[in-house]
């Protein structure tokens, strides 16, 4: 097993370097089994729970390396990329029920913030900075041996990429750690002369294959903090790597750092590269033979089958070039739908069953059905076999192309278009066609020189069967891919189904854009539509998605979601689509802040500023008046902050649960105390105008007398159509009372798909929001507020009586607007309630 290696290599070779840093520092096979033990230490003095996921979210670098080595011994890991957006982190940490998180003091702040809205420890292990890495400061090192888990310990709960679907946690137990390990060191050759330049993320699979590889076999790791360009070459001359490994989208990058230093390829001894986790273009492959010097090496794995478990060899060993290699210590199958095994030649789905496959998603009973047929792992990868058993990839189950019953690879494609010089990337995808079913497309960067479309389809048609040449051909500046450089084909074609702002193949000139029925030219543009068009992937996607959800033909970069039409229960869903289309936890708190095309894109995209609280949204957070806090306002927390002066601070208090996962808060006095932390996190000193809608009436009036306790300065609750202790549901609202009671009923439905780990469906989660804040509202026995307090009335509720006199010994003002409940928030009676509230505001000097 894994431990067992390196305990053989600290006996054999103690002063051998294990593993380097690019600063210098490093780290002797001697040294290295007492730093991990010495984490493992670590842990348990922490009081760790084992057996719950355990987060890392650390810079890549030796730091990382021994912290997951050492960690995932004794604990379940899930490794994390630390620089994605908290939102992002946030969703992934609750996906998989992480406990606690690790990370280095520059990602403190943000892994800070994420985990305090989850109430999980966070903790940054003092690794030294001196010239040897050591394990955490005051961590006595023990020198002996380490022993191997179990081989059914789960050291790493990964998540898919999810290029295909929604994401699922993927248990890997020590067997298949050590699988990994053992057929990396040997399929490759690695040997303790072997230096590997660690390029990958050590968070990724395949770059963490590499770390247990190398170490299996007795070499040496340099972690780099990642790959980048700018100083690959002189990490090459410094420290002499024997070979790397990286993903087809690195692998380009480096192939131009090597055109641009020729010198490399004399002074860095690389015996192999190797490539892996997506498929490899074949100029890409003959580009980086030249360049580099050395043989490419194709293999294959995924994080359920680690990687290799079919296998190129360097040579001397066997390996083909487009073929991703042979099965490796791994039992592989080609089937068609049925599960029947496929003739040489014919394509079919890859089967994968050995000790590197995984046992089961920890997903729903459901989720692993799809995913086996018996004991054999379905990768939903379409592959066929030669005559010599070499695996040819040809794209994935869901990407496959079917015209008419004609089954197009679209790496295929993408080969044909690959030699022409006005093309720089291509990406081939199926769309929609009324009586073939689905047809061909290509969506292609273009190259320094110019190109016309008529040029393209000629180009084509000349290296294909005419059933196979692109009837869509769609420049774009670049395409979607996964953080490991995936190709994501079935968001081009949901964007080309849904939107239809792909370029038509032209007679000439410039391409059209298909906009349904309208022409827009992509080029130079011969009519200039008002207003930007959507030009980047995240702007197209939300341009998509707020289109199809408010019936809108065109939506421009400036266009706001509320202005053209959108409320909250729109928004929820359009936050919704786009989480799964970006895979970026997009929350209506966001829409609320930045309700343009323009401005969410750059909120998504990393430009603008990411909240990382659970509920509360910072809408606007600059001025100098008194803040406006305002809980559950729905619309109204767009609304209200464009009506009031812009000089007033603004702070929105969200719904739980309209992302379909379930609330944790239920109960008026849990809310108000999670809202205030969260408030006094985002906003430490008063004074505060809180201001609650409906249910969050009460709230707000529970949030006022705990900022009171506190010692806090509330001038002003308002409270928003709120029902009272007063209020008799049987009495003044029985349709209200059964529709509850009926609400009641569908709750326990709700819950059995929290408790199977997944959303509840959007039908039925306002329903779940609604039911739970009335019980919350009828089982809450208020205290009395001796504040100001502002009661607005709709018309509609006027003669209902309420009880709120008997609670609010304070000075109580009320005022009625003429409306529905809902009215008072929304257009045009929102205005009203707008002046009113200045009014009083004014009054008071706040």
């Amino acid at each position: 097993m894994l431990f067992a290696e390196l305990n053989k290599h600290a006996l054999q070779r103690p002063n051998d370097t294990a593993l380097k840093a690019v600063d210098g520092r490093s780290l002797t096979y001697g040294g290295l089994l007492p730093v991990l033990g010495g984490i493992s230490t670590w842990l348990e003095g922490l009081g760790v729970e084992k057996g719950r996921a355990l987060a890392v979210a650390m810079s890549n670098g030796p730091e990382l390396a021994l912290t997951l080595l050492g960690a995932s011994r004794t604990q379940t890991v899930t490794p994390l990329d630390p620089d994605l957006a908290p939102l992002e982190l946030r969703a992934i940490l609750q996906h998989v029920g992480a406990t606690a998180i690790i990370t280095d003091a520059k990602h403190q702040t943000v892994l800070g913030g994420v985990a305090k809205v989850l109430g999980i420890p966070v903790h940054v292990p003092d690794f030294l900075t001196g010239p040897v890495m050591a394990a955490p400061e005051g961590v006595q090192l023990d020198p002996a041996p380490l022993s191997d888990p179990s081989e059914d310990h789960v050291m790493l709960l990964h998540r898919t990429s999810g290029t295909t679907g929604s994401s699922k946690r993927v248990p890997l137990r020590m067997a298949n750690i050590a699988a990994q390990a053992r057929n990396t060191a040997e399929s490759l050759g690695l040997g303790p002369a072997d230096t590997i330049l660690q390029v990958m993320p050590l968070f990724h699979m395949h770059g963490f294959g590499c770390l247990t590889g190398t170490l299996w076999s007795g070499g040496t790791v340099v972690c780099t903090p990642g790959h980048d360009g700018a100083r690959y070459a002189a990490w090459c001359e410094t420290f002499k790597p024997t070979w790397f490994s990286a993903a087809p989208a690195i692998l380009s990058d480096i192939a131009r750092v090597h055109a641009k230093h020729p010198e490399l390829a004399n002074s860095v001894p690389f015996r192999f590269v190797r490539s892996l986790s997506a498929a490899i273009p074949r100029d890409l492959i003959t580009t980086l033979e030249k360049v580099t010097g050395a043989p490419l090496v194709e293999q294959y794995g995924l994080t359920e089958a680690l990687s290799p478990v079919i296998a190129n060899h360097p040579p001397p060993g066997e390996r083909r070039v487009g073929a991703i290699g042979r099965p490796y210590r791994c039992e592989v199958r080609i089937v068609d739908d049925s599960g029947n095994d496929m003739v040489q030649g014919e394509s079919g789905e890859v089967l994968l069953r050995g000790p590197g496959v995984f046992r089961g998603y920890a997903e729903t009973n459901e989720v692993n059905e799809r995913s086996w047929f018996g004991d054999w792992f379905r990768t939903g990868d379409l592959a066929h076999l030669d005559k010599d058993g070499f695996v040819h990839l040809k794209g994935r189950l869901k990407e496959e192309i079917n015209r008419g019953g004609e089954k197009i690879d679209p790496h295929e494609v993408e080969a044909a278009l690959a030699g022409h010089p006005g093309v720089a990337g291509s990406a081939a995808f199926a769309i929609p066609h009324p009586t073939l079913g689905e047809e061909v497309a290509i969506a292609y960067i273009p190259g320094p020189s110019h190109v016309e479309v008529d040029d393209l389809r000629r180009w084509m048609q000349e290296r294909m069967a005419s059933h196979k040449v692109p009837k869509r051909f769609i420049p774009m500046g670049s395409f979607p891919r996964t953080a490991t450089g995936k190709l994501k084909r079935t968001e081009l074609s949901a964007m080309y189904i849904n939107m239809g702002t792909m370029a038509a193949v032209g007679s000439g000139g410039d391409p059209v854009e298909e906009t349904n029925g309208m022409e827009v030219m992509v080029g130079d543009r011969a009519s200039e539509p008002s207003g930007e068009v959507p030009g980047t992937y995240v702007e197209r996607t939300i341009a998509m998605v707020w289109g199809q959800e408010l019936g809108k033909d065109r939506v421009l970069l400036d266009d706001d979601f509320f202005q053209l039409g959108g409320d909250s229960l729109s928004g929820v869903r359009s936050c919704a689509r786009l989480s799964e289309m970006l895979e970026f936890k997009v929350e209506l708190a966001q829409l609320f802040r930045y309700p343009t095309l323009r401005e969410l894109s750059k909120a998504i995209s990393g430009a603008g500023q990411h909240q990382h609280w659970l509920n509360l949204a910072p809408i606007r957070m600059d001025g100098s008046l008194t803040p406006f806090v305002c809980v559950h306002g729905d619309e109204g927390n767009y609304n209200l902050p464009r009506l009031f002066s812009d000089d007033r601070p603004f702070i929105g208090f969200m719904h739980q649960g309209e992302d379909g996962l379930g609330m944790r808060y239920k109960s008026i006095k849990s809310m108000a105390r999670h809202y205030v932390n969260e408030l006094l996190d985002a906003r430490p000193h008063g004074p505060y105008i809180l201001c609650g809608f409906s249910a969050g009436g009460v709230v707000a009036y529970e949030m006022a007398q705990r900022l009171k306790v506190m010692g806090k300065e509330v001038p002003l609750l308002i409270m928003l159509d709120s029902r009272g202790p007063a209020f008799n549901w049987w009495f003044h609202a029985p349709r209200a009372k059964l529709s509850g009671m009926r609400a009641d009923l569908w709750k326990p439905r709700c819950e059995r798909y929290l408790r199977k780990g997944r959303a509840i469906p959007y039908g039925l989660r306002n329903t779940y929001i609604i039911s739970t804040y009335r019980n919350a509202v009828e089982r809450f026995r208020p205290k009395p507020y001796a504040g100001e307090v502002l009661f607005v009335r709709s018309s509609e509720r006027a003669g209902e009586p309420d009880g709120w006199n008997d609670m609010l010994a304070g000075q109580l003002q009320v005022e009625v607007l003429k409306g529905k409940h809902l009215d008072i928030l929304r257009e045009p009676r929102v205005r009203d309630l707008a002046r009113l509230l200045e009014e009083k505001l004014a009054e008071k000097g706040l």
